[in-house]
């Protein structure tokens, strides 16, 4: 399927829960103003580090309204009823919302012990570099391929791991490192797909600072949507794979 037919059967999935929708995607953009100005107060107060805090602290808070936002997307696939309170279901227990929090962090983690020798490695060799005021050709070099490679890897494990909340959304009685195994399995042969289906909105994200993130309101859903057409896509293709080979082993096994 192409990312146009994509886009547009997300536009008429959710047209009619956009009331439902818009209104939980505003409530990611308030929490975002409240901690960007919390941090911007503790700023000018001379409290930096406190400042940088908050804004990891409001990255954790967010994200299981984040995640609950998807998961309301994937309720509307299934045929059930949405309401503007579900984006905050991963704060009514505690085990929700350290699920949440694991989504967040642990697939993080994950990248960061991929691409660590890497980083390690351009570390390394920046260091002499630094401290010498040299330009040491064989270590300009190996700072150069060594930084370069940790960022691939880290795109290409962004990538992989990048169905992570659409799974959890979708099945919420997998755990987290389920659904990051599951995401793996999925994207394989679709990862440059994603790629450039994330790319096709980079657009649309430009504009958000000139809108004062008030297209944050309409582009959530809409892009939320959209990645969970592409995961039901895949999913729906990957099933059928299976199936298909499941009847040529049946096939083969009734010829001997």
């Amino acid at each position: 399927m192409r990312i146009s037919e994509l886009k547009s059967a997300a536009k008429k999935m959710i047209a009619p829960h956009k009331s439902a929708l818009y209104k939980a995607s505003a409530l990611i953009l308030v929490l975002e103003i409240i901690f960007l100005g919390l941090s911007i107060i503790l700023d000018l107060t001379n409290h930096e580090d406190a400042a940088d805090n908050i804004g990891y602290i409001g990255d954790l808070l967010i994200y299981p309204v984040i995640l609950a936002n998807i998961a309301m997307i994937a309720k509307i696939y299934q045929g059930k009823d949405i309401e503007s309170r579900d984006s905050l279901a991963n704060y009514s227990t505690i085990r929700l919302f350290g699920k949440a929090l694991a989504a967040y962090i642990l697939p993080g983690i994950y990248v960061f012990l991929w691409t660590l020798p890497f980083v390690v490695i351009s570390i390394c060799s920046f260091i002499p570099v630094y401290l010498n005021h040299s330009t040491n050709p064989l270590l300009v070099v190996v700072f150069i391929v060594s930084l370069l490679i940790s960022i691939i890897i880290a795109i290409i494990k962004g990538l992989q791991y990048g169905l992570n909340p659409y799974i959890l959304g979708d099945d919420n009685t997998v755990t987290v490192n389920q659904s990051i195994k599951l995401s793996k399995d999925l994207m394989k042969g679709y990862k440059w797909k994603m790629f450039l289906l994330t790319l096709s909105f980079i657009g649309w994200f430009f504009l958000v600072p000139f809108t004062l993130g008030i297209i944050l309101i309409w582009l959530i859903p809409y892009y939320n949507a959209t990645v969970y057409e592409f995961y039901n896509h895949i999913k729906s293709n990957t099933v059928t794979s299976e199936q298909n080979t499941e009847e040529i082993v049946e096939d083969s096994t009734t010829e001997k």
